[in-house]
């Protein structure tokens, strides 16, 4: 008999000798040889790894023409029998905003708090996250793990397998129209790609190398609609003897814990004719402005959903009263999500132009973008008594902030991140010194900043005292 399949075993997690089969494996045999191959994972119950990913995007890019590369940077460690995990992620946005954030997992609670203090200051957060999620995210960056995991439910019966002479491709039917394709290789054994039918979605392991023992792929490439969604680098994988207790403690100043109720959108009245909407999408701030021909709103994240409920609130203060205008800060994603809404009520768009054509580009709005009406703002340009300000930045192309001069309020958003309880962030993005030097070059007077996240009340003393603690010196 001629050896077809696992006839040469190099993956170093398999204490199974070779196989040999016969010129028509059976499918039970496949399935079997691959669980006996990959047992061995279910023994790896206390790990660290970590990783690097990559990702381009556009609409969180500074440049509309060009592709930003968010790098991410993750550390996992895990002890499955004590159920105890801690993930330390740090992502790196344009303008050099660094979100910083570490998770710890024991006694059935998930912490997470805000290294940086960038979006929670002191605050901690209570997440519904255990470690099946934890988990899930982990095992399908490690193609070990995702070959156990889809074996671990593999039946002769609930697949379907087609060979050649250098792989194996198992299918596994959820249904009739649903299919998820497992693909491996001979010799030596490897899962290679997972592609979802259904989902249009393809996970590629490549590359694979030995750490410490453990032979795994280190790079994962995800694509979605053949389009490559990002790249993911193994960087490190060790056996660990558990996780200590200091890596799971919280440090010392943190507190208290947010408020994880759902809040109800609030109406507050900041001066004559101008409103501030919270809890927009959870943490998000709009404004209102009444003038002589209507409304202006700034500010429309997210969603058309959350645009109609913005507008329903509106309508319950201000009856009566249309919207002619909505104002865009930049062309990222989450800061003009709910623009269909206005654009398809009829109100002009407000923005400046390299944010417009984010808008007519965005793919949300292909069909309907190129019917809205727009007015193309300039820099220090006055429009129904508001100033806006374009100032050049490292975050967005043509990002700008409104100014109430007769109220001395400034809308911005991306421009500024200071957390809600007023803490100084340990670290100072790139584009938040630009935006409040600009500020100080400018001697724009102020009495609060309402940021588009989180923070709706930023003072002066706060801004001054945040700017000196990271340039004192100039």
């Amino acid at each position: 008999m001629k050896p077809l399949f696992f006839t040469s075993l190099t993956l170093l997690l398999s204490a199974t000798s070779p196989f040999v089969y016969s010129m028509s494996p059976t499918n039970t045999n496949i399935i079997n040889d691959l669980k006996r191959h990959y047992a061995s994972v279910k023994k790896l119950d206390k790990l660290n790894v970590t990783y690097t990913k990559q990702r381009e995007t556009i609409f969180q890019s500074n440049r509309l023409d060009q592709p930003f590369t968010i790098n991410s940077e993750y550390d996992y460690k895990f002890d499955l029998g004590k159920k105890q995990f801690y993930l330390h992620q740090v992502h790196h946005y344009p303008g050099n905003y660094i979100f910083n954030d570490k998770i710890v997992h024991q006694h059935g609670k998930t912490v997470l708090y805000d290294v940086n203090g960038f979006t929670k200051g002191k605050q901690l957060e209570y997440l519904d996250y255990d470690t099946s999620d934890f988990q899930e995210d982990l095992y399908s960056e490690l193609d070990i793990f995702s070959a156990n995991q889809f074996l671990s439910m593999a039946t002769p019966s609930n697949t379907t397998i087609s060979q050649s002479q250098q792989q194996v491709a198992i299918t596994f039917k959820k249904s009739k129209q649903d299919g998820i394709t497992y693909t491996f290789t001979r010799d030596p054994v490897a899962l290679t790609t997972i592609v979802n039918t259904t989902k249009n979605e393809k996970t590629e392991f490549t590359n694979p190398k030995i750490h410490n023992g453990l032979s795994v792929a280190s790079t994962i490439r995800h694509y979605k609609k053949g389009v490559l969604k990002s790249t993911v680098n193994i960087t490190d994988i060790n056996r660990i003897m558990g996780i200590k207790d200091q890596t799971l403690a919280i440090p010392q100043g943190y507190g208290p814990f947010v408020d994880g109720t759902k809040k109800p959108l609030e109406w507050v009245t900041l001066a004559s004719n101008l409103y501030l909407i919270n809890h927009v999408a959870g943490n998000r701030h709009v404004m209102v402005k009444q003038d002589m021909k209507g409304l202006t709103v700034f500010g429309i994240p997210r969603s058309n959903d959350t645009s109609i409920q913005v507008h329903n609130l509106i309508k319950k203060h201000l009856p009566n009263k249309k919207i002619h205008s909505v104002y865009v800060t930049h062309g990222h994603s989450d800061h003009m999500g709910g623009a269909a809404y206005y654009g398809n009520l009829g109100a002009t768009i407000i923005a400046d132009k390299h944010s417009i054509k984010a808008l007519k580009t965005f793919p949300r709005f292909k069909k309907d973008a190129h019917k809205w009406a727009y007015k193309a703002l300039n820099h220090g340009q006055q429009i129904n008594g508001v100033t806006f300000y374009a100032p050049k930045n490292s975050h967005s192309e043509g990002q700008s902030f409104a100014y109430f001069p007769q109220s001395k309020i400034i809308y911005q958003g991306d421009f500024l991140e200071i957390p809600a309880d007023n803490s100084l962030p340990s670290h100072m993005a790139d584009v938040e010194r630009e935006f409040i030097e600009f500020l100080y070059q400018e001697n724009i007077p102020y009495q609060r900043i309402v940021g588009h996240h989180r923070n709706n009340n930023m003072s002066p003393k706060v801004v001054n005292a945040y700017y000196n603690l990271h340039h004192k010196n100039g």
